[in-house]
């Protein structure tokens, strides 16, 4: 175990059902992994707009109940707006979506498993592209 703990983006978990390498092995040797809510939406609604949504639906419902979900809290709310503040200021948005996971992130003072470069852009956040 990596004694390390995750914030899975949904870039990471449609990999993982994509069945990139690694990322399975990953998700074992973390010492805890959770998913934030913003991310069971997204997924929610690919599952939903895809040609088999049923069968989606059933695979990802299956593969949530492995995670505790994150929900947003007036703390998030907190972070998220001094996130979208800094982002203001440099120039560099990123999407709305995105920043409330970087807010959850921040807040548990977890490291954020994703494949999307912009997140580079919110400070003092921990990233890995698995």
């Amino acid at each position: 175990m990596s004694g390390k703990k995750y914030l899975l983006d949904t870039s990471i978990i449609i990999d993982f059902f994509k069945g990139r390498e690694g990322i399975g092995e990953k998700i074992k040797e973390a010492k805890k992994v959770y998913i934030p809510n913003i991310a069971t939406g997204e997924l929610y609604f690919g599952a939903e707009i895809s040609t088999h949504p049923r069968k989606n639906i059933s695979k990802l419902k299956g593969f949530l109940k492995s995670f505790e979900i994150l929900n947003c809290t007036d703390e998030t709310s907190i972070n998220y707006a001094k996130i979208r503040k800094q982002l203001k200021e440099q120039g560099t948005p990123i999407p709305e979506n995105d920043i409330w996971i970087a807010a959850l992130t921040k807040q548990y003072n977890l490291i954020l498993s994703t494949t999307d470069k912009h997140f580079k852009q919110v400070k003092d956040i921990k990233i890995e592209n698995w």
